[in-house]
């Protein structure tokens, strides 16, 4: 295939898409090659490169118009969650999501604690468990 037909087939494809001026960073596919497994979530991943919604125009190949931001939608959800586990602990208690702020506040600072006790742990991974319910607790009052 020359290059003419090969620029030739690209504009049709970005046509078809309807992506007016390409994404920088996919180029108009929509799609990124990855270096690890763990793609644009961040993290861990495996050790080979994946494909995945490109990050930058979010899959619409656009650089002007962004698709849904994955990665704000996965954070806004997990605080509401969060939010709703409190409110359920809440209502366990007997009292009000707004009523027992203070006492989610120490809870939290509780649990930091507990997760910076040095030496061994008295079950495993009670550290790394309390200081992601620490987290879950706080991420439930910002929201």
């Amino acid at each position: 295939m020359s290059d003419e037909e090969a620029s030739s087939e690209l504009a049709w494809a970005l046509r078809w898409r309807g992506v007016e001026d390409p994404c920088l960073r996919c180029r108009g596919s929509g799609i990124v090659q990855y270096g690890s497994g763990s793609t644009w979530r961040g993290g861990m991943g495996t050790t080979s490169m994946e494909r995945d919604v490109c990050d930058r125009c979010w899959g619409t190949g656009d650089r002007y118009r962004s698709g849904t931001d994955l990665r704000k939608l996965r954070d806004e959800e997990a605080d509401r969650v969060a939010r709703k586990a409190v409110e359920l602990l809440a209502d366990k208690a007997g009292t009000a999501f707004s009523a027992c702020l203070g006492a989610v506040i120490h809870i939290a600072q509780a649990l930091d604690k507990l997760a910076d006790k040095r030496g061994a742990p008295a079950a495993p991974h009670l550290p790394e468990i309390a200081k992601a319910l620490a987290n879950t607790l706080r991420s439930a009052l910002k929201s």
